[in-house]
């Protein structure tokens, strides 16, 4: 009987520890989901709600934004505008002379023409020496100096022009400026032409040259380099 009452006790405990873990396991799957969805609602971030002042705030942003896009807009079609034009205005200026387009013998052909044509028109000077021959004669100091009246003209003539072409180039030179261009390339002219003269008069007195002599090629320098600059 004592056996058999101690076998009754121990599973009688069995019985009841196995029921309390039971319960308390399906206690931790009850409410275990439900502490987990408690901790996340007391976690989360807070909501802020939007003022209608902060709306309308937004929305006058947008605003401006989209009327300095279309500004932009604007400016960029203007200025697309712009270059089409001066690529109308300056197609041809930049046409080469090197026969890259049309092979070598178009290219020897279009600036040996042009080379033949100007030296045919400077062999012209040789008639106007020609006929001023006993002049030159009786003032041979003009010839000694006849270089340097041809080289200060050509280097005046070709600033002016690189100027020009350079204008025309970038639109800087247009219809509406032509004539203050020209303007102010004929105060420069003067200017120019006032210094080389200076800077000549006293090279062509240091050789020892008659002081008529002196001013004639003064004053022709002068003028050679003021019409060189200006045409």
């Amino acid at each position: 009987l004592t056996k058999l009452m101690s076998r009754f006790c121990v599973l009688l405990c069995t019985n009841v520890l196995l029921l309390v873990m039971s319960a308390d396991c399906l206690l931790k799957q009850t409410h275990g989901p439900l502490l987990c969805s408690r901790q996340w609602r007391e976690r989360r971030l807070p909501v802020r709600s939007i003022s209608k002042g902060e709306l309308s705030q937004s929305k006058q942003q947008d605003l401006r934004t989209a009327e300095e896009l279309a500004q932009e807009n604007t400016r960029l079609a203007s200025r697309v505008v712009e270059l089409e034009e001066l690529l109308d205005r300056t197609e041809g200026l930049c046409e080469t002379l090197d026969g890259s387009n049309g092979g070598f013998v178009s290219g020897l052909q279009a600036r040996t023409s042009w080379l033949l044509g100007l030296l045919i028109f400077q062999s012209c000077s040789s008639f106007v020496l020609a006929a001023n021959d006993m002049l030159l004669r009786d003032h041979p100091a003009v010839i000694y100096f006849m270089t340097m009246l041809v080289g200060a003209g050509g280097n005046a003539g070709n600033q002016s022009a690189v100027r020009i072409i350079r204008g025309l180039a970038t639109g800087e030179v247009n219809p509406l400026s032509a004539r203050a261009f020209v303007a102010f390339e004929a105060r420069m002219a003067v200017a120019v032409a006032f210094v080389l003269v200076v800077a000549g008069f006293v090279r062509v007195v240091a050789f020892k040259v008659a002081l008529v002599d002196a001013v004639a090629i003064s004053a022709s320098l002068f003028t050679i380099v003021a019409l060189s600059i200006v045409l």
